[in-house]
């Protein structure tokens, strides 16, 4: 079984355009300035502003502005104005011991504790230009550095943000059964002791009838775990935050179903 599941704490959201007069309720920060973030177990994580590689021929040079939200998400966002700028911004990244990095299909970059479990996220970047339009953005991890990277070109209209942020508190994800797990949950075995019993009933069929349908179409199931109204809890010993359930069950094919 593989769980892949983020927390929203304070996350690194990144790529927009910013408004002439800049980002409601956010402060400027400098480069090498250092960012605090606190994860659902209380530890403390931080990332800087880049400092390195900034320096451009002619123009202004990118800008950083850094706010807080009201659920505790802290976003840096990034002003880029123009083509002269760079396209790669590292963000060096510092962890508690122990502590290690996720990348997510999504594209965010979960940040697990030193017992393995989601404790925060780094967010999906996103980009626009100056007209609303979609730039391509990529968030990744390069030695100990969150790097974010915009695809703007010349003809982008600028300025470009980028807005990294991380969030907590909230857990969403999957959690993945291969092809002889989902057969096992097909004749009503059990996966893992935390997950439903496989008589428990989902969308009007058992979970068990579920299994069994992906099994006779060479799939695999995937609960959507996360906290939400109406969904199935999770058994004691779930290596999720307590209180998180299933909001959702459905196939998949490829990958870890195999």
């Amino acid at each position: 079984m593989k769980v892949r599941s983020r927390v929203a704490l304070t996350t690194i959201a990144m790529a927009a355009i910013l408004p002439l007069g800049g980002v409601a309720h956010a402060a400027p920060s400098t480069p090498g300035e250092e960012i605090q973030g606190t994860g659902t177990d209380g530890s403390q994580i931080s990332w800087q502003i880049p400092n390195d590689g900034l320096a451009k021929r002619g123009g202004a040079s990118p800008s950083f502005d850094t706010k807080t939200g009201s659920n505790g998400e802290v976003s840096t966002t990034i002003t880029i104005p123009d083509p002269a700028a760079p396209s790669r911004y590292e963000f060096p990244l510092n962890l508690p011991a122990g502590f290690t990095t996720d990348p997510q299909e999504d594209g965010s970059i979960t940040v697990n504790n030193a017992a393995g479990l989601p404790v925060g996220s780094f967010a999906k970047p996103w980009a626009t230009d100056a007209n609303g339009g979609t730039i391509s953005t990529s968030l990744k991890v390069e030695g100990n550095s969150l790097v974010q990277y915009v695809n703007f070109t010349e003809k982008t209209a600028f300025p470009v943000t980028a807005d990294p942020s991380w969030n907590w508190g909230w857990v969403s994800g999957h959690v993945y059964l291969n092809k002889q797990e989902t057969a096992k949950m097909g004749v009503g075995g059990f996966v893992a002791s935390w997950l439903p019993n496989p008589a428990t009933v989902w969308g009007g069929r058992t979970l068990s009838a579920i299994a069994a349908y992906g099994t006779a179409t060479g799939q695999c199931v995937q609960f959507k775990v996360g906290f939400g109204l109406g969904g199935l809890p999770l058994l004691p010993g779930s290596p999720l935050p307590f209180g998180a359930g299933i909001l959702g069950v459905d196939y998949y094919r490829g990958g870890y179903c195999s």
